[in-house]
């Protein structure tokens, strides 16, 4: 309602707060269509879905900036910085940098600062010993748990004490979460596309104890199609969030699931990525055939504010084309390989993806409690752990 003055005209002030008001609920609403349109959500049986469309919150506004802290890894000199093939990272509390180097057989600590501190483990099949470590974590007790080729679970101190093991029987473990509050250890194996579907497991995340008692295991394998050997699933990885709720990152499909402490799916995050299409039946050789994908997802790291970044890496369009060329020599990075970074706020909704010079600054694995960013370099470089300050900024 306008309200008059004296003359019978309209009051400057009140007409241009009313006319202010309406821009302001115009904005809301075409701002709040757009959030809609980034992303919708549902409920089926008490699961939250959250769909993300190509388009992010953010618009495509922001570039991600990393400002180098500190350097691990020299091409010669002292054996204590020379790294072989850094696969790992994870930081303690005290800021210490653990990293597990697959080539050298042992975990190397650094202080924030990359001063050499010790290593942990050697070459061996014996007890301590490591071949070719490639998962760690850190558990409650100020432990550190090593996995190895071995399909062996190592424990260790934080002085590189050796304190006990356990023998993985369930399969090759894909990746590792710790919780801490739980005194857990969550495992996914990896999944291999020419076993017969009797062969494979039938849940996707395996619960133990710091004492190898395998406790529990839930998560529903996800169909990825159907190749010449039967059908072919996808692997995955998982993690958990501050909360230490935990999150079911599925390789060759672009689908997060969340589980709460009692192990209940919660929710499911999905995006329609351009660089992510469906799973390509290629031939290998006569008449196998086999289901890729053109992209992968390789990591899922948090931010202390509940963020979260996924690492995916892209083959290109033509990726089957030359996917003989690459299996031949699968350390030759395709012309057209591409990392993208897809950043997600604590609520699943998509906000930005990121293309990142992956030769330049590495790879990231890990995102420490500060918000630090590690990077391990690609294999054409000499191998190099990088520490970064990341920041997302608004373009100029």
């Amino acid at each position: 309602m306008c309200s008059f003055n004296m003359n019978g005209k309209p009051s400057e002030k009140k007409l241009f707060s009313i006319t202010f008001s309406f821009f302001l609920l115009i904005s809301f609403c075409c701002s709040s269509q757009n959030d809609a349109n980034n992303h919708q959500k549902n409920m089926k049986k008490e699961v939250q879905y959250i769909k993300n469309s190509d388009n992010g919150v953010w618009n495509n506004t922001k570039i991600m900036k990393l400002e180098q802290i500190i350097a691990i890894g020299i091409a010669e000199g002292d054996s204590n910085y020379l790294l072989v093939q850094p696969i790992a990272v994870t930081v303690d509390d005290d800021e210490n940098i653990y990293v597990c180097d697959k080539g050298d057989n042992k975990i190397k600590v650094y202080s924030k600062d990359g001063q050499f501190l010790k290593s942990i483990g050697r070459k061996g099949g014996g007890p301590g010993e490591l071949i070719h470590p490639y998962l760690l974590g850190l558990t409650n007790n100020d432990q550190l748990v090593v996995i190895d080729n071995q399909r062996r679970a190592n424990f260790y101190s934080l002085n590189a004490k050796f304190l006990s093991s356990f023998n993985i029987k369930e399969g090759r473990p894909y990746s590792i979460f710790c919780d801490k509050k739980q005194k857990k250890i969550y495992l996914t194996f990896l999944i291999f596309p020419f076993v017969s579907d009797a062969d494979q497991y039938s849940k996707m995340i395996f619960s133990y104890n710091l004492s190898g008692k395998n406790i529990s295991s839930f998560g529903k394998l996800f169909l990825m199609g159907k190749a010449s050997s039967g059908r072919q699933y996808s692997s995955a990885y998982v993690s958990g969030d501050v909360s230490n709720k935990l999150f079911l990152v599925f390789e060759n499909l672009y689908r997060i699931e969340i589980y709460n402490s009692d192990e209940k799916l919660e929710s499911v995050i999905e995006r329609d990525a351009n660089f992510f299409p469906k799973p390509e039946l290629v031939e290998l050789s006569v008449p196998v055939k086999m289901l890729l994908t053109r992209s992968e997802i390789k990591a899922i790291n948090f931010f202390p504010d509940g963020k979260f970044l996924l690492t995916i890496f892209d083959k290109g369009e033509a990726f089957a084309a030359d996917y003989k060329n690459y299996s031949r020599n699968p350390n030759a990075i395709p012309d057209q390989f591409k990392v993208h970074y897809d950043l997600f706020d604590s609520e699943g909704h998509f906000l930005q993806s990121f293309l990142a010079n992956f030769k330049e600054f590495g790879v990231i694995a890990h995102i420490d409690f500060k918000g630090y960013v590690y990077t391990v370099s690609s294999p054409d470089q000499i191998p190099v752990v990088r520490k970064y300050q990341l920041s997302f900024v608004n373009k100029k």
